[in-house]
Parts: structure tokens; sequence; C-alpha cells
């Protein structure tokens, strides 16, 4: 799926839920945002990762202090997985707000989608199936 068609599948997602009868909006006054980049480092023991991104218009990167709590979803090729899935050096897609407590600003992940290259697909066995009766057929 292209960046794209995720974000407006995404858009619309968030305007019908917000848009449905009877819901109610949750407390958080949060703005959410999607960030991509590369994971430059991770930490399972705090949920602590670290975010490479480059600054449009520019050839300066930036690195985002990002944290994935326990209820964040993570997806590695459209397959929903856990923290342990997630590795250095994958290129990422995060959704998430940033937290404003003075101490610590940081990003709180929601969901981190990651596209990994696949292994190609063995080739099928296309040889001929043996012409030859089982000796009962005969």
């Amino acid at each position: 799926m292209t960046q794209v068609v995720r974000r407006l599948l995404l858009c619309g997602l968030v305007g019908t839920v917000w848009a449905t009868p009877g819901c109610s909006r949750q407390g958080s006054s949060y703005r959410h945002e999607l960030v991509t980049g590369t994971l430059e480092s991770l930490d399972a023991a705090t949920g602590q990762l670290v975010l490479r991104m480059n600054v449009p218009g520019t050839d300066d990167e930036r690195k985002l202090t990002c944290l994935l709590t326990n209820d964040a979803e993570v997806y590695v090729n459209d397959v929903f997985s856990g923290w342990d899935a997630l590795r250095p050096g994958d290129a990422a897609e995060l959704i998430g707000f940033t937290d404003p407590e003075p101490p610590h600003e940081r990003f709180i992940v929601a969901l981190a989608h990651v596209a990994r290259a696949l292994p190609p697909v063995p080739e099928p066995d296309l040889t001929p199936a043996s012409s030859t009766k089982p000796a009962h057929e005969k």
C-alpha cells in the first residue's frame, strides 16, 4: 500500500469513527500525527526507541525519542506483531502524539508500521507428472 493510500484510509477511518452516533470522544485532547524515519535504537526494558528522521527540504536529520506503550499496535508487513519484531535499521511509520510533560518531551506511539523486503517466493516445481501407471492399473 502506498503512503498516500494508507493516509487516506487512516483519515477515512478516523472520520468515520468520530462521526459515528453514540460514540463519545475520549478525554484525550492530544493531536495524533504521523512521523516517518528509520529506527536507530530500541530498548525493550523501557519501551523507548529513537527514530532518525530527515527534515523536509534539507539534508539535516533529527532524532526523535519515542515511547512504545504496552497498548501500542505494531505491524510488520501488515501483520500484527510485537515489540520484539522491530529492529534497528527498519524504515518505520509511527502514529502517535507528543507528550507535553516538560522533563522528557517524547513522542508516544499508538501504532507502528514497518515494511520490510520479503525473501523471494520459491519457484514452484513444474516438472510434468510421471506418465507411468502404477502396477495395479495395468
